[in-house]
């Protein structure tokens, strides 16, 4: 790039391997309370645990989101598949509830004389974990 402050979007892919066993039945137990109005084992979910349980990404956690999840738990085929989503780290997701799973993936940036500098939250679709 030449010198100078140019702006744009970074979006960041990344594929899950089932081999690293991160996803496990104890995650569909999770999002299937979840579903049903329970909070998971550990309290409240957050609003990062909320997207991890919207494997389906159509912005809501059904029973249907547990199901995809130990279908990918145990390595069975699915319709929706686990992935990495990458949030701005400033990103507002107070509006984030378990009937209303809407986000932005990405992150605006700026590269000002060839350096780029961003946070950013990582999320694996399927993986609950406690804060």
């Amino acid at each position: 790039m030449p010198s100078g402050s140019f702006t744009g979007e970074l979006d960041i892919v990344k594929t899950y391997s089932t081999a690293s066993s991160e996803i496990t039945a104890l995650d569909a137990l999770q999002v299937l309370r979840i579903s049903v109005g329970l909070d998971p084992t550990w309290g409240p979910a957050a609003p990062e645990n909320l997207i991890a349980a919207d494997i389906t990404q159509d912005g809501t956690v059904t029973a249907y989101d547990a199901l995809v999840i130990l279908q990918v738990a145990v390595g069975l085929p699915s319709a929706h598949g686990a992935e990495w989503v990458f949030l701005d780290d400033d990103a507002d997701l107070s509006g984030i509830t378990s009937a209303n799973v809407n986000y932005e993936t990405g992150v605006d940036i700026t590269a000002l004389d060839n350096v780029i500098t961003t946070d950013m939250t990582s999320i694996l679709l399927g993986n609950l974990e406690p804060d």
